[in-house]
């Protein structure tokens, strides 16, 4: 239905249930979280500063920080 917003009901929108969601890389974004720690459906990230940048190289001095984000929307 047009104008419906995407919280009521379907409306049209691509919900991540519907498994059509990628990431940048090409993987399904599924309910829950990644192996990152980020949690798509509810907008939280949760797990330590490297894994921010998929464990980067030049993060290393701080792989023992923990995070958790509440992503705006």
């Amino acid at each position: 239905m047009a104008g419906e917003a995407c919280g009521q009901g379907n409306g049209g929108c691509t919900m991540i249930p519907d498994g059509t969601f990628l990431t940048s890389d090409g993987e399904q974004i599924v309910p829950g979280y990644d192996q990152w720690g980020y949690n798509y459906q509810t907008h939280l990230f949760n797990g330590g500063y490297c894994d921010t940048y998929q464990n980067a190289d030049w993060c290393q001095p701080y792989k023992d920080v923990t995070l958790i984000i509440k992503l705006s929307t």
